[in-house]
């Protein structure tokens, strides 16, 4: 990306828009399908940590149009950290097209490792400072305004524990939790696969590979739908439970 003529962009701004270019540009406009395809553009870390290590990736629509919203420093007084705020369009959608919405609207953070920039998530960001509780199998980050709460943090280490048991499924090894609001993501799905067949079919979606490809064609057979719907159904249910 070269710097036009009166173009008041920083190295680190042009250096960090034309990583985020990169990037989408590599899934080729399947987003979720390469929602954990490895990538030399994103931390190496939190790609070992989640196979689908692109958290609001994996719920975008194929070929969703891409508008970056701003690029910002997260301190002024430090060039190591930038938030990219970008909107996603339906494909058929012009960029503020006041007939369409947005399907998504993404953060992430582009930070400075030695000589390179590289992309981290929004969640691992922000709480990176967070004070952190283990109970069982579950690791909590705690928001600095909350109180970590000793005995509601073991009732649902055994949940955890009898849950499994009950699908007949081995535990997992660890479950992250953050402490400042309830992320829906899973639970909506697994909702809709309860919805759709009973326990049955939630067992099912229990025991999809992890594979970002594996859990799509899983959740389109199960629900008997396509992709693209299960993500607008999806949407649907996340807007309800934030309205309430």
């Amino acid at each position: 990306m070269m710097a036009c003529a009166g173009d008041t962009r920083t190295a680190s701004e042009l250096a960090v828009r034309a990583l985020w270019d990169e990037y989408l540009a590599s899934k080729r406009g399947q987003f979720a399908a390469h929602a954990g395809t490895p990538s030399p553009l994103w931390n190496a870390a939190e790609q070992a940590r989640w196979p689908m290590y692109d958290l609001a990736g994996f719920y975008l629509p194929d070929h969703a149009v891409p508008e970056v919203v701003s690029i910002t420093r997260v301190n002024a007084a430090v060039d190591t950290a930038y938030q990219i705020v970008t909107r996603f369009w339906p494909p058929s959608a012009t960029p503020r097209d006041s007939s369409s919405k947005p399907v998504l609207t993404m953060t992430v953070y582009a930070c400075r490792d030695r000589t390179r920039w590289e992309l981290v998530n929004a969640l691992s960001f922000k709480t990176s400072r967070w004070v952190r509780e283990s109970r069982g199998r579950i690791a909590y980050r705690v928001a600095p305004s909350l109180r970590f709460d000793e005995s509601t943090a073991l009732r649902a280490a055994t949940f955890v524990d009898s849950l499994a048991a009950a699908f007949e499924l081995p535990p997992p090894d660890t479950i992250e939790s953050s402490s400042k609001r309830v992320w829906t993501t899973g639970a909506v799905l697994a909702e809709m696969v309860h919805e759709s067949g009973g326990v049955g079919a939630v067992s099912e979606y229990l025991r999809t590979p992890g594979s970002p490809h594996a859990m799509r064609t899983g959740l389109e057979r199960i629900l008997h739908r396509p992709w693209p719907t299960i993500v607008t159904e999806w949407r649907r249910y996340v807007s309800r439970i934030a309205a309430h």
